[in-house]
């Protein structure tokens, strides 16, 4: 081997912790992928509310009163949704229209990224009026 060559390391990256499928599908953490979200912390704290299943228990306090074939968005989702908002920083309601689509807020709130928007603001202020 020449002096200035560098070795370069091909072994596979070890994995610091495992994440929750969605709908079935895997879900990693890369430090070498394109930006996907800007809120990569909610991801941990993702993992944690599914360990504990608080707002799963939250959402069971709740009547669905609405007609079924019309809904959209569960209540277990759009409350996924505003408490991760939430805890990213964005507290305002009208921040749903902004983060929508957002990726890791999907995952979050139990969506694959590819999948349609999340609520939309009034949506959501519906719920919070509820």
């Amino acid at each position: 081997m020449h002096k200035n060559t560098k070795k370069i390391d091909t072994t596979p990256e070890q994995t610091l912790f495992c994440l929750s499928s969605v709908q079935g599908k895997a879900v990693e953490a890369s430090f070498t992928a394109p930006d996907l979200s800007a809120m990569g912390g909610l991801v941990l704290m993702n993992e944690h509310e599914k360990d504990s299943g608080f707002l799963q228990s939250l959402t069971d306090c709740i009547t669905d009163n609405r007609s079924q074939f019309l809904v959209q968005h569960s209540y277990c989702e759009m409350i996924r949704q505003r408490v991760f908002q939430i805890a990213a920083g964005y507290e305002d309601a009208d921040d749903c229209d902004l983060l929508r689509d957002d990726s890791l807020l999907k995952i979050c709130s139990g969506r694959l990224p590819d999948s349609p928007p999340l609520s939309s603001q009034p949506t959501v202020s519906r719920l919070e009026n509820k």
